[in-house]
């Protein structure tokens, strides 16, 4: 509905507008005028809150960095790591997690047929 009122406006003239106005009992100079509208001004508190903003953001990084020694030797920790024996490790752990959900999966299995066996 909207967007046929808009379109309706859009092809109306400026007579037709007047008249529209005059009903509503509204004048031309009562309606904003092109380039006379106010601009908006940010209060002087939220142009500090940006500019606190602006010099947090101006970092590629969140919070403060470590001491350079510390850096060196977090870097040099992290490229003698052996990635594969890492990632192996993980695998193994998380298969034997697998392997003990499958022992009692099958334990649990066993019980249910042992228990059927005896009611029929």
């Amino acid at each position: 509905m909207k967007i046929r009122r808009q379109c309706f406006l859009l092809t109306l003239t400026k007579k037709e507008i007047l008249v529209l106005l005059i009903k509503k009992g509204l004048t031309m100079s009562e309606l904003p005028q092109a380039g006379k509208s106010k601009t908006y001004q940010p209060t002087p508190e939220q142009l500090q809150r940006w500019r606190e903003i602006d010099e947090l953001e101006s970092g590629a990084i969140a919070g403060l960095l470590p001491p350079e020694e510390e850096q060196a030797r977090l870097v040099k920790e992290f490229l003698q790591t052996d990635f594969v024996a890492d990632q192996l490790e993980k695998v193994r752990a998380h298969k034997e997690k697998l392997e003990k959900k499958l022992q009692s999966a099958q334990e649990y299995e066993q019980l249910l047929l042992e228990k059927q066996q005896r009611q029929g």
